[in-house]
């Protein structure tokens, strides 16, 4: 009985010690929810067949095979040539490489319903029968990029999509966009000539690197409300755009042949670069009169219904050249203090009054770029400046309809400056001569005849 008992304990001691060394024993001031033993997280190795650094796969069969035997692939995907109408992803949820779909003229739809995670870039390019993408699941993908996929028209990412850096969709037939709800920041946003998008809403409040949006569908609205500051920004032929939130522009600002009326953008303070409004034909109210300051230049042309340049209320300071033409009967900068560059203001309105850049206070200008060109169909005035805005010569220009045989033209007559006298007193000269032959009783024919009736006789 002695025997049995010291047996027991042996045991018991030595169950006791290999139960410490391999780490089994719970202590007893431990307590676990659902009287669970917690244990160390290992990475629990890939079967081989889901190891490979790329996947190459060109048919439903093959592509079969992968997706049951593995829910993560650790290198890249790739279909290339694909000759099934189909490609569905079925179990996989992570891969942790890219996804390329590519020079498959034969697929019409993507699944992936299990699909969370793409490490690297999701690719699809030349898919000409590519028409829809169901991916609801997609939380994480680096980049989006889609090229040519002449009719796709339904991608559905679902509002999952937590991360990403850059989205870049051109030529589809897709007919709206609003795959970035719940983003807040992204480096690219890319989307152009897609040709039946008439909606784009993306929430994101920050683009590091391009913001462009271009050559969409003519009436195309984009929102971008959220959006409070970007590397650059384009924007063209769009019926509408919304920035409330805007405070900064890093680099360049560009609105190119846009349709729209009216552009507000009233929290807008800096731009690092340039300016631009070019060809927006219907643009009548523009709202940025909280920036203060343009390290770039500015450029504003051909925006045929804008008349007034009464927008920069708050500006004080031009890094660059101004550049203004058009229809425009005003200009007014109530705050500025100083352009870096020079100034080029052509209009073809009668009303434009030149003299705050032509007549500056004191004789000293703000304009530190050398010269000044202000037109209008009046006048026509240039000055050259030195570094400290301090005039050197100037030259004024009236511009005078004349009647010439039954069509109109412009003759300029030079006056009111240094250079202008010589040019001023040859024309005096000129106008006495022709007014006594004017006074005269004979007319031009009896004038010549009289003087080359010397000639005849010798």
């Amino acid at each position: 009985m002695q025997m049995n008992f010291n047996t027991s304990i042996k045991l018991i001691v030595l169950a006791y010690f290999v139960g410490f060394i391999y780490g089994t024993v719970v202590p007893s001031n431990k307590i676990y929810a659902n009287n669970s033993i917690p244990q160390d997280k290992e990475t629990t190795a890939l079967p081989e067949i889901c190891s490979l650094k790329k996947h190459e796969v060109s048919d439903a069969y093959q592509l079969q095979g992968l997706q049951m035997q593995c829910s993560t692939l650790s290198g890249d995907l790739v279909f290339q040539n694909y000759i099934d109408p189909m490609i569905n992803l079925g179990n996989i949820k992570i891969i942790q490489g890219s996804l390329t779909v590519e020079e498959s003229s034969s697929l019409v739809r993507i699944e992936a319903p299990q699909l969370q995670e793409v490490g690297h870039d999701f690719k699809l390019k030349r898919l000409t029968s590519l028409t829809s993408i169901y991916m609801e699941n997609l939380s994480t993908v680096d980049t989006i990029l889609w090229k040519v996929l002449p009719i796709l028209s339904t991608a559905q990412l679902g509002p999952s999509l937590k991360k990403t850096t850059k989205i870049i969709i051109s030529d589809t037939s897709l007919t709206s966009f609003d795959g970035c709800h719940n983003l807040k920041n992204l480096s690219i946003l890319n989307l152009n000539n897609n040709r039946f998008m008439e909606e784009i809403t993306c929430n994101v409040e920050s683009v590091s690197e391009q913001l462009s949006i271009a050559a969409n569908a003519r009436d195309v609205e984009i929102s971008l409300k959220e959006l409070q500051w970007a590397n650059n920004i384009t924007i063209r032929e769009s019926a509408k755009i919304e920035l409330p939130k805007l405070e900064s522009v890093k680099n360049s600002m560009e609105f190119i042949d846009n349709y729209f009326s009216t552009l507000k953008i009233p929290n807008l303070e800096t731009i690092g670069g340039t300016l631009g409004l070019l060809e927006n034909r219907n643009l009548k109210t523009i709202d940025i009169n909280n920036l203060t300051d343009v390290s770039g230049g500015i450029m504003i042309s051909k925006n045929s219904q804008l008349k007034s340049i009464n927008f920069f209320s708050k500006l004080q300071q031009i890094g660059g050249a101004i550049q203004f033409d058009g229809t425009i009967d005003k200009v007014e900068f109530p705050k500025l203090k100083l352009v870096k560059g020079s100034v080029s203001i052509i209009s073809d309105s009668d009303d434009l009054d030149c003299s705050q850049w032509t007549s500056p206070k004191n004789g000293v200008s703000i304009i530190r770029g050398g010269k000044i060109t202000c037109s209008s169909l009046k006048k026509e005035t240039n000055i050259s400046l030195n570094e400290n805005g301090e005039i050197l010569d100037s030259d004024e220009v009236e511009k005078v309809k004349d009647d010439v045989e039954g069509r109109d033209s412009k003759s300029l007559q030079p006056s009111n400056s240094a250079s202008s006298k010589k040019a001023n007193k040859t024309s005096s000269k000129s106008k006495t001569a022709n007014a006594a032959l004017s006074n005269t009783p004979f007319s031009s024919w009896s004038l010549g005849l009289i003087l080359t009736i010397p000639l005849l006789l010798s």
